[in-house]
């Protein structure tokens, strides 16, 4: 018997929602992190991880480890996520 997968759809809501308030007031830096909230919330959902202290970089490699199953020919967007993340880390420390 498998577990039902937890529904994480209110997270990405009330941060996609939360992310836009921010854009409005001009606060880009909060949007930003937001953003990075989402993107994290949907790469669990992607890959069914749904470990409390899971990383984004553990996310990252999770995704390029699925990717290299799939014999995806050039995975150009785990880059894309290895910075998005190295700028977020740079912004909060």
């Amino acid at each position: 018997m498998t577990e039902p997968r937890p529904d994480f759809s209110f997270i990405v809501r009330d941060n996609e929602a939360a992310a836009a308030r921010a854009l409005q007031e001009r606060n880009f830096v909060h949007a930003y992190l937001l953003v990075h909230a989402v993107v994290e919330s949907l790469l669990r959902v992607f890959l069914k991880d749904h470990r409390q202290r899971v990383t984004f970089d553990k996310l990252i490699e999770g995704y390029s480890r699925f990717l290299s199953e799939q014999d995806y020919p050039e995975p150009t967007f785990v880059k894309e996520l290895t910075e998005f993340n190295q700028r977020r880390n740079r912004i909060v420390h």
